[in-house]
């Protein structure tokens, strides 16, 4: 019973735990995210909450397994990632929450892509 017990207390703990040393990464006034997309292959990948934005920007691409060949960087605030289906895309970046993002990503990619059926891909926001 004990050992049951002391399970369920590390589960319920766990996503405390890994939001906490998310946060410990930066510090005000500087939050850096990243979200890093290949034009032609449709990978993307994305990191948040590191020191700063050269940081971000390299983890960013190694998550991507060096295979992006676009990073748009971000700080203190949220970015999104919209893909169409004839592969053209629009992001956004600087909002204080992932809706307004994923709106604004899908205005941008709507706007140069009409028709194509965008649809957010990827979402980031940092800690702060």
């Amino acid at each position: 019973m004990n050992r049951l017990f002391a399970l369920c207390l590390l589960v319920l703990a766990s996503p405390f735990a890994v939001a906490t040393a998310a946060r410990a990464d930066c510090a005000r006034p500087n939050c850096w995210g990243a979200i890093a997309i290949n034009t032609n292959t449709q990978a993307w990948a994305w990191v948040v909450n590191h020191p700063n934005a050269q940081v971000a920007q390299q983890l960013a691409l190694t998550r991507c397994n060096n295979n992006c060949n676009r990073v748009l960087t971000f700080r203190n605030s949220c970015a999104a990632y919209a893909l169409a289906a004839n592969r053209g895309w629009g992001w956004s970046q600087g909002y204080r929450d992932r809706g307004a993002a994923e709106a604004r990503a899908m205005d941008e990619c709507n706007r140069y892509n009409p028709g194509q059926g965008c649809q957010v891909r990827v979402w980031a926001c940092t800690s702060r």
